[in-house]
């Protein structure tokens, strides 16, 4: 409906423009954690900046600038949508409207879902070092709670079907997130590599994958293929 030559053609200023950008990633993250809810979006026709959706981003960028790098708003988004959806697991949801975006609420919510997000890239890093083997121990225990948390949801081993569809709705997203899922998994089943279709892992999941890829030896290998053999 609008891409970024809007900014230009209402000659928006640097903040409207950043407000722009975020109402888009809305738009993009809203329907991806959420599709065919009815979510709030910028108007069809004319200027954008009309509509309430940009409203509150603009509200969102006034009231965080300095304080959120751009390039973390991205996840300042996700964040929201992904606590308020996990805080129901029903699958019954409140109103899901970009008014989540602002406040004493959506400030702390950003900051529990970043610790965890921080925590979990700086994990296995050392202070001076960007690659590190994780003990074997650690990844075997991560694997197998991977392996339960499946079973337990499934109901048994989980088909190629409904890993692909964890991926599609960004299930697979949360519960990494939540450490439900560990990412060596991530990293080495053929489910997950299947499911993608061409697209990158990395961006995918918006996680720095390479903090565990130098941990995946032959013998961790050997050891995924093993506890989820039913992905061969």
């Amino acid at each position: 409906m609008y891409d970024l030559e809007a900014i230009l053609k209402y000659q928006m200023d640097e903040l409207q423009a950043k407000a722009f950008k975020i109402a888009l990633m809305w738009e993009t993250f809203a329907e991806r954690e959420f599709p065919g809810y009815q979510h709030v979006r910028l108007r069809k026709n004319g200027d954008p900046r009309q509509s309430i959706l940009w409203k509150y981003c603009y509200k969102l960028a006034r009231e965080t600038q300095g304080i959120i790098p751009d390039e973390e708003y991205k996840l300042y988004v996700l964040a929201q949508l992904h606590i308020m959806k996990h805080a129901n697991p029903s699958g019954i949801y409140a109103r899901i409207d970009p008014a989540i975006l602002c406040g004493d609420k959506a400030w702390k919510r950003w900051k529990v879902w970043k610790r965890i997000y921080d925590q979990k890239k700086q994990q296995y890093l050392g202070e001076n070092t960007e690659k590190i083997t994780a003990r074997k121990a650690k990844i075997e225990q991560e694997l197998n709670n991977t392996k339960k948390f499946f079973f337990e949801k499934y109901g048994g081993a989980p088909s190629y079907e409904q890993v692909r569809q964890a991926m599609y709705d960004h299930s697979m997203i949360r519960w990494v997130t939540i450490d439900m899922v560990s990412p060596y998994y991530i990293l080495m089943s053929p489910f997950v590599s299947r499911s993608l279709e061409g697209r990158g892992l990395d961006d995918f999941f918006l996680f720095d994958l390479n903090v565990y890829r130098g941990s995946i030896t032959p013998e961790i290998r050997d050891l995924f293929c093993q506890i989820f053999s039913y992905e061969f």
